[in-house]
């Protein structure tokens, strides 16, 4: 007992110093190094980010079914991967390291990072989790009630209920970012069909690997070897699509009042159509919402929080995807509040459209993003995962030197033209929780 937790700790001080140093903008990998990438002849996609200063091994098993995916929905995909957490070898490789599953709209990402004296012993212990078939009917339980517990609550939350509501209102209802927002299929205790998931999921094409750490692709081979992956299904045979399934934006958006029993706040969202990121407007819109809503100088903060404290941290939001989703300004009040706050809103959105911004705040708006550019996380594991995002894409959230000559490029004037449009009040619609 005394030797597992000396190794743990050991363990977080070499991660702690690895994140130290990449803050401190001595990262132990260069932010131009290329990660490698190789197409396996399972058709299993490689990646290695290597860094040889640390003896820290992270995996990242990339599998292609989201919280989005029609065929996972429907096939309790999200049950079956939350569920790996719950694996006996799950809290032994936990005992050595770290292992954290990560669910979003393109896939189920399983992070694992260990000391590399125990690289081999992990990658079986992985290898155990993802083809056991003898499934503890606890686990099964706990992951059912996990699931069932979460959307019992999520349906009190006004959160949760103004977020649905926006989904209504601009997705069509087959659309998979309005079905995952509507109530879920129920969970099952079937150990049978759950297995056959996951097996399933397994076989998927889009799998991905990627290491980052004093790993070679000699030493890759070796660990997936270990890990021993099922060959990869050729030919996709389910009716129901593995990838999302997104679908033009509707056009009878309308204002929506919800009312909620015993609610202490009032939540409103004026939303509108929003951008995909490849909109010829996408550019003008990351220079125009950092001026309009992003830090406590910003027009939103100001007109509604700074003034007279009527709101709490007002912000905004879009979903940053291939297909456009909902733009929406977000904000929260006491109800004696809301009228007034209602109106500020308006007002701020017609002088914010009318009057545009001025080329000082342009210049702060492209300082900001130099700034963000220039302080890119190097740590491996960020690297990695920002490569296979790429990969996964064909772009990442995050700005480079070629995003950021682009958005040099925008000029005051093209700005305020896109300003005058997007942000013109007639465009929005108010979605509103209330008690």
């Amino acid at each position: 007992m005394k030797k597992r937790i000396e190794r743990w700790m050991w363990f977080c001080l070499i991660l702690s110093w690895v994140s130290g140093m990449a803050h401190a903008g001595m990262g132990p990998l260069a932010k131009n190094q290329q990660v490698q990438s190789f197409s396996l002849p399972d058709k299993t996609k490689l990646f290695l980010a290597h860094d040889h200063r640390v003896p820290v091994i992270g995996v990242m098993l990339f599998l292609p079914v989201g919280v989005l995916s029609p065929w996972g929905r429907s096939f309790y995909a999200s049950q079956v991967l939350s569920m790996l957490a719950f694996d006996s070898q799950s809290k032994q490789v936990q005992q050595l390291g770290t292992l954290r599953i990560d669910q979003n709209r393109l896939g189920t990402v399983l992070n694992v990072s260990f000391l590399q004296e125990d690289a081999e012993k992990v990658m079986q212990l992985l290898h155990q989790i993802l083809t056991n078939h003898d499934i503890d009917p606890d686990h099964i339980s706990m992951a059912k009630k996990i699931i069932e517990w979460d959307w019992k609550q999520k349906k009190k939350e006004p959160s949760f209920l103004l977020g649905q509501a926006v989904s209504r209102l601009f997705f069509d209802k087959e659309d998979s970012r309005r079905v995952d927002m509507e109530t879920p299929i129920p969970v099952t205790t079937d150990r049978k069909k759950l297995v056959q998931t996951r097996d399933r999921i397994l076989r998927l094409q889009g799998r991905m690997v990627g290491f980052w750490g004093p790993v070679d692709r000699a030493l890759a081979d070796r660990l997936l070897a270990q890990l021993d992956l099922p060959a990869i299904e050729p030919i996709w045979s389910e009716p129901l699509p593995v990838l999302p399934k997104y679908l033009p934006l509707t056009s009878d958006a309308k204002d929506v009042s919800i009312k909620v029993k015993d609610s202490a706040q009032v939540l409103f969202s004026y939303a509108r159509k929003g951008l995909s990121k490849s909109d010829p407007g996408y550019l003008s819109w990351l220079l125009a919402d950092h001026i309009f809503a992003k830090g406590i100088e910003s027009r939103l903060y100001v007109a509604l929080r700074q003034n007279k404290g009527e709101t709490y941290s007002p912000y905004t939001s879009m979903s940053i995807t291939e297909e456009p989703g909902a733009f929406q300004i977000l904000v929260s009040t006491r109800p004696q509040n809301a009228d007034s706050v209602e109106k500020k809103l308006r007002a701020l959105l017609q002088q914010f459209s009318q009057q545009g911004v001025s080329e000082e705040e342009l210049q702060h708006a492209l300082s900001h993003f130099q700034g963000v550019t220039d302080t890119t996380s190097e740590l491996p594991e960020d690297i990695l995962r920002s490569a296979m995002m790429n990969a996964i894409q064909g772009w990442t959230p995050d700005l480079g030197e070629k995003e950021m000559a682009a958005l040099r490029q925008v000029s005051i004037e093209k700005l305020n033209q896109f300003i005058r449009t997007f942000y013109a009040p007639t465009q929005f619609h108010l979605v509103k929780v209330h008690p």
